[in-house]
């Protein structure tokens, strides 16, 4: 699978030469194997929908194809610590706040609820989807 990206010119005046540089054509995007592998990793999807996957005709396989926004653990710790988020609220750790962020954001349902849906509503037939835990 391959993409086209764009990138928008620093200023009106950039030259037609220069214009080449801002298209990047043919970067090959890597499968990764469902939303709750990347969360076993530490990185919340901020953008977890159906249409950042792809479902294999032969397996019926999800995959993830774009994780262009997301927040890493480590670094959402440090920018907890630097603007004090929980000072002063005994019962507050990081750890417990980060697993709050996975279930509220619930990358694994915010896929598959909506491909559930719209099988039955275009299909007529229900899929039984089995979360991991």
């Amino acid at each position: 699978m391959y993409a086209s990206v764009r990138f928008s010119p620093t200023s009106a005046s950039a030259s037609k030469d220069i214009d080449n540089y801002y298209s990047v054509n043919s970067i090959l995007l890597q499968f990764i194997p469902g939303a709750h592998e990347i969360n076993k990793r530490d990185i919340i999807l901020k953008d977890s929908c159906p249409r950042n996957v792809v479902v294999d005709a032969d397996s019926h396989q999800p995959f993830i194809i774009d994780i262009g926004q997301y927040y890493f653990k480590d670094q959402l710790f440090k920018d907890w610590e630097h603007f004090g988020f929980g000072d002063g609220r005994e019962d507050w750790t990081p750890e417990g706040e980060w697993s709050e962020s996975v279930r509220s954001l619930d990358n694994s349902s915010s896929i598959g609820l909506p491909m559930q849906s719209k099988l039955e509503w275009v299909n007529g037939f229900l899929i039984d989807i089995k979360y991991p835990k």
